[in-house]
């Protein structure tokens, strides 16, 4: 069966040709009723769901909360993992599970947790953390939050007045715990405990990363075993990862919870669990030993856009985009955004924005939905990629979305310039506080506009978006910036040398014949813009006798999906990337030309003193050359606008050439040089192949 969402679109088609509906519309039906009312998996369920009518989990473990929680209130670790072990089966006479071995006694120990949370843990939290004063839980367990890492600045949580930047996010998430916000209060928390873990591991062990550690990875480090033992390891990987436990983390941030399967146990042994780990005397020291650096701001990505009214209620219930068993989270994610909660407003809707798209690539592509235990998940990233790993050819959720609405997924999600919010959220290195409204005013008009372009009632005027983060865009920024600081060397540099000396002089570098070489290429390459554009370049190489005023201005070109940036290599849009790192490069280009002369320039005055000329002899010959470099840096700039009117073409060897000659030219500054003249002619070759 169809999903609902490609089905919306086939409707929206036949209106527009004329042709009659009906066929659409019952199918529509039918696959309303069909929705998935669940994206577990059978065994994933059997891991996950608490029932409190399932026969497995209606009898309580042994003992009373004397034997599993200490009198300060925290876990005791020996008699609790105990308990838990006791479903595994695991004997006296194995040292140690094994992290092959331990992923088949995890339906088990399952089983026993369950019974744990709901008979033991839950009435045990709500004593601790919700029917006291609010003084008394912060003098309690206000301490608990010295595990995470720092926020930028004191945070405001009128029920904890008394909050630091210190223990804030913990206090933050019992805020969360007495609201009943457990799955906002579980998404936060397990994602700054994973940083929590890491900054462990980095400060007792001085352990570094280039890149971020997820936390299955650092679940099966043996540090991290030495720090807390084998069996919270065990306890650790089962409630959070791998795919084959409970996993509890990856099902919410990815979205395959419907309204009613998450519970609220799960919210409250991550509470528990937080506190009863930081007071574990090694832990202790560990925290001690690494320097807890506060979390990251985003305000560099604080770009302003309109998000129009709307009533979450009738929006959410009237569309086809959103399945029926989840509208009672998109209508929270909505109002929360309303309110003025955009933290916990992103938590939600990105999850849910990830398994709705999620959902309909798999039908395109013939993949599984559901969450399952024996393979990796689908991620947003995937979802957003013009080309798929796990698939041969292109992804076809793209020829089935909205160009408007993908722009805006990717500018949210994926784009490399942009603020990637999600990722930083997930993986807790973000200081909540410090999110840009407008980066979260960005997520929500996405949502509004999926919501509203997928069903048959108007809620809000057609929403339209002009993607900010898109590589096109960002190149088009870096072309009027090096344009300008091309300008700048132009009038402070080039102009006087134009008209007081010729660079053929004996001191000149740079070969004449190459010289005329790029003053015919220049002409050419403007004749080739004016050919694809009916504009002439951007870039002047100021001898022309006349002003010419229409002149190629990229914004003009419409923004296209990255399907259509693939080169020749099939990497998606690195022409794009290759064209971006040109521009760059003349600018550092440019700057050492500055550095340089104004460096032999104070040479020369102190060479004149003692009645030496050296250094004036290479300013000479140095200057000598700068119209001939002012040319060719024009000349590559110009190629750069060449290679952007064909960058649905193969031209590849051009960008690589043109970029060989900005990796090299700061290098032959410094030491005076042209560059060598095989670099030179290659581009020179290339561009002349190129126009002609």
């Amino acid at each position: 069966m169809k999903d609902v969402f490609l089905i919306a679109q086939k409707i929206d088609q036949a209106r527009e040709d004329g042709r009659d509906i009906s066929q659409y519309e019952t199918l529509m039906g039918q696959s309303l009723q069909q929705e998935m009312n669940t994206y577990l998996s059978p065994l994933v369920r059997k891991l996950v769901i608490i029932d409190a009518s399932d026969e497995q989990l209606t009898k309580p473990l042994q003992g009373n909360d004397e034997h599993f929680f200490d009198e300060f209130g925290f876990l005791n670790w020996s008699m609790f993992t105990k308990q838990i072990m006791t479903g595994t089966q695991v004997i006296d006479d194995i040292p140690e599970v094994s992290y092959k071995l331990d992923i088949h006694l995890f339906p088990s120990a399952s089983v026993y947790l369950k019974r744990f949370i709901l008979h033991h843990l839950v009435p045990f939290v709500k004593k601790q953390f919700v029917d006291p004063e609010p003084k008394d839980v912060t003098m309690a367990y206000g301490s608990c939050g010295l595990i995470f890492p720092r926020l930028l600045q004191s945070p405001n949580i009128p029920e904890f007045e008394d909050a630091s930047v210190e223990n804030g996010i913990f206090m933050e998430l019992v805020s969360l715990y007495r609201r009943g916000l457990y799955q906002i209060c579980f998404s936060v928390g397990i994602s700054y405990f994973e940083k929590s873990l890491w900054s462990m591991l980095s400060g007792r062990f001085n352990m570094k990363s280039t890149r971020p550690v997820k936390i299955n990875e650092i679940l099966i480090m043996s540090e991290l075993k030495e720090i807390l033992g084998q069996d919270i390891i065990f306890f650790l990987r089962l409630i959070i990862g791998p795919i084959q436990g409970m996993n509890i983390r990856n099902l919410l941030w990815h979205g395959f919870f419907s309204d009613d399967e998450f519970h609220q146990g799960y919210t409250s042994l991550l509470l528990m669990l937080v506190a009863s780990i930081s007071k574990i005397k090694i832990v202790q020291e560990s925290i001690k030993n690494f320097t807890n650096r506060p979390l990251q701001s985003g305000a560099r990505f604080d770009v302003p856009i309109c998000v129009p009214n709307y009533n979450a209620d009738s929006l959410v219930s009237d569309s086809y985009f959103v399945p029926a068993s989840q509208r009672r989270l998109w209508k929270q994610g909505l109002d929360l955004y309303q309110n003025g909660f955009f933290f916990y407003s992103s938590v939600l809707l990105f999850p849910l924005l990830e398994l709705k798209h999620k959902k309909a690539l798999c039908i395109l592509q013939l993949k599984i939905t559901s969450a399952e235990t024996e393979c990796c998940y689908i991620t947003f990233e995937d979802v957003l990629s013009p080309q798929l790993e796990y698939a041969s050819g292109r992804n076809l959720l793209f020829d089935n979305l909205d160009p408007n609405i993908l722009f805006a997924l990717l500018d949210v999600v994926a784009w490399s310039d942009g603020p990637r919010i999600r990722d930083k959220l997930s993986h807790g290195i973000m200081d909540p506080q410090c999110i840009p409204k407008s980066v979260v005013d960005r997520l929500v008009v996405t949502c509004l506009m999926l919501l509203s372009r997928y069903t048959n009632k108007t809620h809000c005027d057609k929403l339209s978006y002009q993607p900010i983060y898109h590589p096109q865009v960002i190149l088009m920024s870096s072309v009027t910036q090096t344009r300008a600081t091309l300008e700048l060397f132009y009038e402070n540099f080039v102009k006087e040398l134009v008209y007081s000396r010729s660079d053929d002089t004996e001191n000149a570098i740079a070969p004449k014949q190459t010289k005329v070489q790029i003053m015919d290429l220049l002409s050419r390459a403007d004749n080739h813009i004016k050919n694809l554009s009916n504009k002439h370049s951007l870039f002047d190489d100021h001898l022309q006798d006349f002003v010419v005023t229409d002149r190629l201005d990229m914004s003009d070109i419409p923004v296209q999906v990255p399907l259509q940036y693939a080169d020749k290599l099939g990497n998606n849009i690195s022409t794009i990337q290759i064209l971006r790192k040109i521009c760059s490069g003349v600018v550092v280009i440019i700057d050492k030309v500055r550095e340089s002369i104004e460096k032999q320039k104070l040479r020369v005055v102190e060479e004149q003193k003692k009645g030496r000329s050296k250094n004036a002899i290479l300013l000479e010959k140095f200057t000598s050359n700068i119209h001939s470099l002012f040319l060719l840096l024009v000349l590559m700039m110009r190629s750069v606008e060449i290679s952007f009117l064909h960058v649905n073409e193969p031209y590849y060897e051009l960008c690589q050439s043109c970029k060989l000659v900005t990796d090299s030219l700061p290098v032959c500054i410094e030491r005076n040089n042209w560059p060598k003249p095989k670099t030179i002619q290659k581009f020179l070759c290339v561009l002349l192949n190129t126009i002609k």
